[in-house]
């Protein structure tokens, strides 16, 4: 008979201890990984002005990036001095909604020929899976929701059909492995610390 995996289990009374241990090395990750992911949507304002020219609508990119720069440097500041587990999720969480906002937001007001957030949608979706710790459905509920709103987009964008299928179909792919391999890794490793714990 087939039975449903289990998906990031909780420990019970190992829950706590797990979350300690990992709670520092998952902090620095995600500090890492903010961090880069920063320096690279700064150094996209210049290409911004090279598309647009000073105009409302780069004006619009440059303080939509300065607002999720913020929100950033607020979730790393949590991140290294915060011990508590619960402030981890919400700061990895609050970049996490904040990156999909300035994707969603450029995507809406760029230019029909302004192309480069299809690709930047994949590679936040793959930092959400696997370089960011959350509880799996938070992981999971942002990155379907902020899929489907770029695919909505999408289809509603002047882009070409063969296009729009390839931003449907990378959507759904990476959403897929994304959600599997990641929540296989977690679970993975939450059963090895109760495992280890319990011997």
């Amino acid at each position: 008979m087939f039975r449903s995996p289990i998906i990031e289990p909780n420990l019970g009374r190992f829950e706590s201890p797990y979350r300690k241990a990992f709670l520092r090395s998952d902090a620095l990750q995600a500090i890492f990984i903010i961090g880069l992911s920063n320096l690279g949507s700064l150094a996209l304002i210049r290409s911004d002005f090279h598309s647009l020219g000073w105009t409302a609508g780069f004006q619009q990119f440059l303080a939509a990036r300065l607002i999720v720069f913020l929100i950033s440097m607020l979730a790393i500041y949590i991140l290294a001095t915060s011990p508590i587990p619960r402030s981890h999720d919400l700061a990895v969480s609050s970049y996490m909604v904040a990156g999909a906002f300035i994707n969603i937001f450029i995507n809406a007001t760029a230019p029909p020929d302004y192309i480069a957030y299809i690709g930047v949608a994949i590679v936040l979706l793959n930092i959400y899976y696997f370089a960011l710790y959350t509880p799996f459905t938070v992981r999971l509920s942002i990155s379907i929701l902020f899929s489907a709103a770029v695919i909505y987009q999408g289809l509603n964008s002047p882009f070409s059909q063969d296009t729009k299928t390839v931003i449907v179909g990378m959507h759904i792919v990476t959403n897929l492995i994304g959600s599997f391999i990641s929540a296989r890794l977690y679970t993975h490793r939450r059963l090895s610390f109760q495992a280890h714990a319990e011997e």
